[in-house]
């Protein structure tokens, strides 16, 4: 992507410090409705869009940012998903994850995008490609994670589901 549009883009998501404030008391409430959640999903398209250069401008954008909105988000799309719409939340999960960079906490990281995983897997779409992508598009401390999250057995994943989720999928 050019500069131009490139520049034009992130101006348009403001100052990411003040604007990723907090999910609140309830962080399952208003899922895809939230600011932050419109927020999240531009920067992510933005991030996939980017040049190698330019996603370094974003990871430094998100420096001193509420980056326990970031992990949340990850966990909160998996409400979004929907057959059509699975690999979609899967990616901009992987994004988040990638800009988020495990300076949060990377349990918590993986919890989210096992959590994600479940609800893709749970509408009978393969999560595995998707992974497979952002490990080449995202290398660096991250992979570990993505590694983590992809490879977690149907067992794990489940009980993870169940002590961190946002409640029944069915």
């Amino acid at each position: 992507m050019d500069e131009g549009e490139f520049e034009a883009r992130v101006q348009a998501l403001g100052d990411l410090s003040t604007a990723l404030e907090d999910y609140g008391p309830k962080g399952w409430a208003r899922v895809g409705e939230h600011q932050i959640d419109r927020l999240l999903t531009r920067l992510t398209d933005l991030y996939w869009d980017s040049a190698e250069e330019q996603k370094l401008t974003l990871r430094a954008r998100v420096d001193g940012a509420n980056t326990w909105a970031l992990v949340l988000y990850v966990g909160r799309l998996s409400k979004l998903v929907t057959k059509e719409t699975a690999i979609e939340c899967l990616r901009r999960g992987l994004a988040i994850a990638a800009l988020e960079g495990c300076r949060f906490d990377s349990r918590d990281l993986i919890v989210s995008l096992v959590i994600l995983r479940h609800a893709v897997e749970g509408v009978g779409v393969d999560s595995r490609p998707a992974f497979e992508e952002a490990l080449e598009a995202f290398p660096g401390e991250v992979t570990g994670v993505f590694r983590n999250a992809r490879d977690h057995s149907p067992e794990s994943m489940r009980s993870t589901v169940d002590s961190f989720g946002p409640g029944p999928f069915d």
